[in-house]
């Protein structure tokens, strides 16, 4: 660069004329610095997790509308027969609760199962079968006929080993025990509201040992009759 004034040579970088002093026209050019600021989303987590449980109560929400809609159309599609059936099985579960005992209806006792074989009409639990049935001497009979009884059954193969009048809970029976080919059995003579003569056979469901205490499973049953 030369000084347009008096033509000396000058750096390109000056300001005034070494030679004359004139100002040159030189001008010092300010680089402007441009900052340039990013705004990035702030992290938000808060806002995240709402979102999300907001998702999973819609859905969950959807899901037991959905159970409700399909059990309330099975509901209203299940047949009235099929309702009617229901019912019915409920009734003969109860009806299996009750047995005939002469003209008598009796409830039995929960443990007790009743079941029906060639005629022969007996309940059972765990420990005893029970078979039960009509008599033709009442109690007061039976007493004065003890002899002869026990000699009837003694005849018939049951080797009687005891004979023994007693009252539990009330009623006044006759407790029989004995054996046939080895097998301990037990009857209870009774009299049903000191009308119908009865006698239970009882027996282990196991073939296993006697217990005199299956001797109150029938008095169970006694307690609950009703006519």
């Amino acid at each position: 660069m030369k000084c347009k004034y008096c033509g000396k040579e000058l750096s390109n970088t000056a300001k005034f004329c070494d030679e004359c002093g004139a100002k040159t026209d030189y001008e010092e050019k300010t680089a402007v610095k441009t900052e340039i600021v990013y705004n990035y989303p702030k992290n938000n987590n808060s806002l995240l997790k709402s979102v999300v449980i907001f998702l999973v109560l819609i859905i969950a929400a959807g899901v037991g509308f959905g159970m409700w809609y399909l059990n309330s159309n099975e509901e209203e599609n299940t047949p009235v027969e099929e309702k009617k059936d229901e019912k019915k099985d409920d009734k003969k579960e109860e009806k299996n609760n009750i047995v005939k005992i002469d003209k008598y209806s009796v409830t039995l006792p929960p443990t007790f199962s009743y079941y029906s074989f060639e005629n022969n009409n007996y309940i059972q639990n765990e420990d005893c079968i029970i078979t039960y049935m009509k008599y033709n001497l009442s109690y007061a009979q039976m007493i004065n006929s003890k002899d002869s009884i026990i000699n009837e059954f003694n005849a018939k193969g049951f080797n009687v080993t005891s004979f023994e009048p007693k009252n539990i809970d009330g009623f006044d029976c006759i407790l029989v025990t004995g054996n046939i080919n080895e097998i301990e059995y037990g009857y209870l003579f009774t009299d049903i509201k000191n009308e119908t003569p009865i006698f239970f056979t009882i027996s282990s469901s196991t073939l296993g040992s006697f217990n005199s205490e299956w001797f109150n499973y029938p008095i169970e049953l006694l307690k609950n009759i009703s006519n």
